[in-house]
């Protein structure tokens, strides 16, 4: 099996992680990272130091979440001069440990994450809609064209998040596209796992973000991403909400 470094867009992926079980934080990184499809299989992670260092962890908590995910065969360390830590296998989300989290988050910070990444995906969508490349915007109909042929919400939901990834990077601002990468991984991780998203309506969306974007649209292409937003939140609520205790 061939494999290849890190794409340069998903380096991105590795900036410090919250200061709490940061073992535990690393893995969760790597893990959402290979499940929404920024890694892929045959992708050679960068050497535990340098993970270390742009984790803004001890070579421990690196060694620690690379042990738990050789255990759940998501990635597998070769010895040798052509060896490292790679990709082997691609986990489905953890809906337990997902509906945990969604429990202890309050509305406030679930409203405060959409406005987040509401903020950064219409910036990215505007800026793509003036500076993408013909190119740029064929890459982007084969995404979505590959997340409307699909009905597995694994390959749905992977499918999804490298359309919006690649629409940040259309925006050419890498301090956005990392931004994006941070909070579309716990987004769509907690809209994924509600297993209700409305994909025709995913697809419809895609459709009207790429004809903003393809006619130069600036505003109307970050409008049309809030709007898509804006729809995926609500999925979310619902699905917390349905979390909650049944009051006798």
């Amino acid at each position: 099996m061939g494999s290849s470094t890190v794409p340069a867009s998903s380096k991105l992926l590795f900036n410090p992680v919250p200061d709490t079980e940061r073992a535990t934080a690393v893995r969760r990184r790597i893990r959402r990272a290979v499940q929404l499809g920024f890694l892929s299989t045959g992708d050679r992670l960068p050497s535990e130091s340098e993970m270390a260092n742009a984790f803004g962890v001890a070579a421990g908590a690196v060694r620690e979440a690379l042990a738990a995910l050789r255990s759940e065969g998501i990635v597998t360390t070769r010895r040798g001069r052509s060896g490292g830590t790679f990709i082997v296998g691609i986990p489905g989300f953890r809906i337990d440990e997902v509906k945990k989290d969604l429990a202890a988050m309050s509305m406030a910070e679930l409203r405060d994450l959409s406005d987040e990444l509401t903020a950064i995906a219409r910036a990215s969508a505007d800026l793509a809609a003036e500076r993408a490349y013909e190119d740029d915007i064929d890459k982007l109909r084969r995404l979505a064209a590959v997340f409307a042929d699909t009905a597995e919400p694994t390959a749905q939901a992977m499918a999804d998040s490298r359309f919006h990834v690649e629409l940040t990077a259309m925006s050419q601002s890498s301090r956005l596209t990392q931004a994006q990468l941070r909070l579309q991984s716990e987004f769509a991780e907690l809209l994924w796992c509600s297993g209700t998203v409305d994909a025709a309506r995913e697809a419809r969306d895609h459709a009207a973000i790429i004809d903003a974007v393809a006619q130069g649209r600036s505003g109307r292409a970050g409008d049309a991403v809030a709007v898509h937003i804006r729809a995926a939140l609500r999925t979310i609520v619902e699905f917390k909400l349905s979390l909650l205790p049944e009051v006798a």
